[in-house]
Formats: structure tokens, sequence, C-alpha cells
């Protein structure tokens, strides 16, 4: 169901100057030279930022690390403390980009991201970046990506990023590494024995395409604090999950019974819709979305009752049987929301679509910001991830620019009728899937403005039946 939104942030990310040819602690294989900041008493002349100094404080292993501060004030994306290091590359070859990360106060959003340059180290593309993770406190997080550039170019460079979504709270960053033939682990037990922690999750996340030449593969591996364990601790290692890629045709069809036999790749159904519908899906080869109602309680659900009158608002436009919630009632609505995930998960889903992430737009019976709403939908994101599904933004186009990090794919209502799409782009630009419905447009209307962003869109009935129509 669509809703009116407003916008609220918009990230950014800079580039730096060349690498140095210090060497110390970077291994034969690591294109990054001293990729842990050891034996030199300032800043090495290829981190670029205002608040950064190299510190013996801390570490993630050896005896230094980088020191990222920045002034207290609140905001978005940090935008000018984001430490970048080239390293040259060679096309149709894969490389693992990684580093290490701590914070001593929970909370603080990170993500890692990977631009490719030409010979003059002018940008080319950017084969986007992880989702981002909310850091716990006192624990070293490796982020990593796996990405391959293409042929179309004689990339001369690459700018490894690193960025945070929030100010006022110190990180720190080591062992940063660009390898040559690397890949993220396999789904076998393994061992970590250059970290000092207790037994650690490596949690693999999507593969998608983000062009055609040019495929980006992204890894969270989550280490904990030092000071628990001695080293070479065991790490278990989960199957990593489906992202939908870029330019996949797909079938939302949220009445029943779902007619499985239409020949695409994804179909987005109804959650309350049997395993065996999912499985019937699978079989024939697709990959299945979950549509769950996360900002509204529907008086048909079987789950009604487990609402609470006080987090229940006015209803929805046109929909007398939706409430919305009062979303930042997070200790009431969490188990709700939990349970119904829980259900997606148990029946063999792939990804979840939650839907109404944009109450704070709309008469909702309760004073919400901006701000309530990035909380909530980022609530919503770290269930279905914890749960090794993807989720996709739903709507709120205005918050694409401050969300795409988080969520691994758009769907949207009628991007071209309000002339929305363009902003859909943040996540077009991660290399991430974008999908359109319109209702009163025909393909031979929106084709035309859809195709050019990369958008995959078709035509549909209001109710979501089977019927489509696609460009």
């Amino acid at each position: 169901m669509r809703k009116t939104n407003i916008a609220v942030f918009v990230s950014c990310i800079a580039v730096a100057s060349v690498a140095s040819t210090i060497a110390a602690r970077a291994s034969s294989s690591n294109l990054i030279d001293n990729p842990g900041f050891e034996a030199v008493a300032a800043l090495p002349e290829d981190v670029w930022g205002s608040h950064l100094t190299v510190t013996t404080s801390i570490a993630h292993s050896g005896s230094s690390s980088l020191l990222q501060t920045t002034e207290t004030s609140s905001g978005g994306w940090d935008l000018d403390n984001n430490p970048s290091r080239h390293a040259s590359v060679t096309p149709l070859t894969t490389y693992t980009a990684s580093v290490w990360v701590t914070t001593p106060t929970a909370g603080t959003a990170v993500n890692i991201g990977v631009d490719l340059l030409d010979g003059d180290h002018s940008y080319v593309d950017s084969v986007g970046g992880t989702s981002s993770v909310v850091l716990p406190a006192n624990t070293w997080v490796q982020l990593s990506q796996t990405f391959t550039p293409g042929g179309a170019e004689a990339f001369g460079a690459l700018t490894l990023q690193f960025a945070r979504a929030n100010r006022g709270t110190p990180l720190y960053w080591d062992d940063m590494a660009v390898i040559a033939g690397a890949s993220a682990p396999s789904s076998s037990a393994t061992t970590d024995t250059a970290t000092t922690g207790a037994p650690t999750t490596t949690v693999r996340a999507p593969t998608a395409t983000v062009a055609p030449t040019t495929t980006v593969k992204a890894l969270i591996t989550t280490v904990a604090p030092a000071s628990a364990v001695p080293p070479a601790a065991s790490k278990t290692v989960l199957a990593a999950r489906w992202v939908p890629t870029p330019g996949q045709a797909w079938q939302w069809h949220l009445q029943s019974p779902v007619d499985t036999s239409l020949n695409v790749p994804i179909y987005d159904i109804d959650a309350e819709n049997p395993a065996s519908v999912v499985a019937t899906l699978h079989a024939a080869g697709r990959h299945v979305i979950c549509y769950v109602d996360v900002g509204g309680a529907e008086s048909y659900r079987a789950d009604y009752s487990s609402f609470p009158p006080s987090v229940l608002g006015n209803t929805l436009v046109g929909i007398p049987s939706e409430r919305y919630v009062d979303i930042r009632q997070l200790s009431v609505l969490g188990p709700i929301m939990s349970a119904r995930l829980d259900t997606c998960k148990a029946k063999g889903f792939d990804a979840v679509e939650p839907d109404v992430l944009d109450a704070y737009a709309n008469s909702s019976g309760f004073t919400l910001s901006g701000q309530d709403q990035i909380n909530y939908n980022n609530f919503i994101a770290g269930l279905v991830h914890s749960r090794g599904m993807s989720v996709a933004l739903k709507n709120d186009p205005e918050l694409a620019a401050q969300e795409a990090s988080t969520f691994d794919f758009s769907i949207n209502e009628e991007c071209v009728r309000y002339s929305e799409c363009d902003q859909l782009s943040p996540f077009a630009r991660a290399g991430k899937a974008v999908f359109d419905v319109e209702y009163n447009l025909t393909p031979r209307q929106f084709c035309p403005i859809t195709m050019p962003l990369g958008i995959v869109a078709m035509q549909k009935n209001l109710n979501l039946d089977a019927w489509r129509a696609v460009c």
C-alpha cells in the first residue's frame, strides 16, 4: 500500500590520495601497504580525514589502529571523516576488500564500500557496499566485500571506503586488506587464528550483480571482545542470504491461492501462504519474498489481539480493517514482529517485504518524527537479517538515500505516477535491485522512464492478483 513521505537525510563518502609504501604487517598478497598502521608516528598519506590519528591504545592485531573521531553534533552520515586507501586492481579478477572495526560505545552504524578508478584515479564505477552494521561495544567486527571489476575499463586503482551513520563516537579501524583471488568463507567450520576472541559467527550477506560486468558480494564477520578467551577460537559460518539481482523479473501476488506457474525468478507472496507454496516455487527455481505488515495492525490477522490498545492509532485511509501502530514502542511491537518474521523463516522464505514503513508521513494518530521512522525501519531490518533473510525498503522513496545501505533492495508503488523514481537511485547506484508497480499507467507509459533507471516495473491490478503487464 502506498503512503506519502518526506525527505530526511543524504549520505556521502569521500576519496583519498595514493597509497604509501610502508609494508609493515602487509602480507605478500595484500595490495594495501601498512594495513595495520604500524611503524608510523603520524597518519599515513593514503588515509584522508580531518579527525583521524594513529593510536596505540587499542589494536585488532599488532600495536596500532586508526582512530576516527568527530564533533559531537548530531546528524546523518558523517560526510568528512571517511578513511580511504588505494590499491591497483586488474579487470576480470576477483578481490576481497576487508577491514576490522570496533567502538567502546554500542549503537554506531558502519559500512564498507568500494569505488573503481581509472589509471588517472578518476571515478569510474561503484561496486556498492555492505549493509550498515550496528556495532556492539568493545567488539571487533570485520566488514568484507568480494568484487570483480568488469573488463570494459582499464582500472588503475580502487578506493576502499569506510563510513559510519552517526557522530560523536570514536571508531578504531585496523587490518585493512585487498586480496586478489580471495573469497568469502564457505559454509563450514573454520578457525580464526589471527584474532583473540570468543567463538564467533560469520554471516555472509547477499551476492548481487551491480552491472553487466561487475559483481559484488558482502561479508560481515562478528568477533567477540578480545579479552574473552584465548586465541584460535572456532568460527561458525552460516549460509549466504539471497538478494535479488538488479534487472530480475518478478511477480507480486498477494491474493490466495497463488498461481505458481509464471516463469519468473522472483515471487512476492503473503506470509500466510502455507510452506508448501514456498516449497513449490523453490522446486521450480524461484526465490520467494514474504509480505508482512510491520507498521499496521490488521483486524483479520490471527495475531491482532496481541496488539494492546496503547499502540493502536488511526485507521489507514481507505483501509478500515487496518490501524497504524506506535512504532516507538519497540518493547511491545518487537515480540509481535519477531513472531511474524519467525513464520517467514520457518516457511522457507528467502526475503521479506515489510509494509507500512511510513507512518511518520501520514495521519497515524501519533506524533512521529522522521528519525522515529528510521529507527523503526532499521530495527525491522535487523530482525530480518538476524534470521538470514534479505529485506526490502517498501516505498519511502524520500528515505532511500538514508536507508539504501541498510536495506538490500527496494519495492515501490507508483514511482512514475508520483514522479519519485529518481529518488530510488541510491539503491541502483549501490548495485541493489529496485522494483516498482504501477496501477493506473500502462507499460507504454512507464517503461521509457523506469528502464533507463534500472527499475523493474510492471502494471498490476490494485488487489494484487495474478494479472501483470511488463515492459
